[in-house]
């Protein structure tokens, strides 16, 4: 009940197997914010949770950069330089990781959560 909403985010997202942004705890029909605490919440040990999982989505610009956006709060919540040119991304199935392609031939897979660069291809 002391947790926030997002640590339980965070843990459903680890066992369920997708990124955190995808996860949303509903109360009966209200949505909990992700800064809520869950006491605050007026939830206790116990209480029936909801998780819906929201599609991310990945927006590339003709500069490389690649956004990671919520719809949840309408925001870009993490950005990255994948290529010095125009890029396409694309999501794995557990939106875990992202496959970017450019115009400059390369391609490459990054970590989605971290914005880390796995491989260039």
């Amino acid at each position: 009940p002391d947790s926030s909403t997002e640590q339980l985010q965070e843990q459903v997202a680890v066992v369920v197997g997708v990124h955190p942004l995808r996860v949303r705890l509903v109360s009966g029909a209200t949505p909990l914010s992700r800064a809520s605490v869950l006491s605050a919440a007026g939830l206790e040990d116990g209480s029936l949770l909801t998780v819906v999982l929201l599609p991310p989505m990945l927006i590339t610009t003709s500069q490389g950069i690649v956004k990671l956006w919520s719809l949840e709060s309408g925001k870009s919540v993490r950005t990255w330089q994948a290529h010095g040119v125009d890029c396409d991304a694309v999501f794995s199935p557990t939106q875990l990781k992202c496959l970017t392609s450019s115009e400059d031939g390369t391609a490459k897979l990054w970590n989605a959560v971290t914005a880390e660069c796995l491989h260039t291809l």
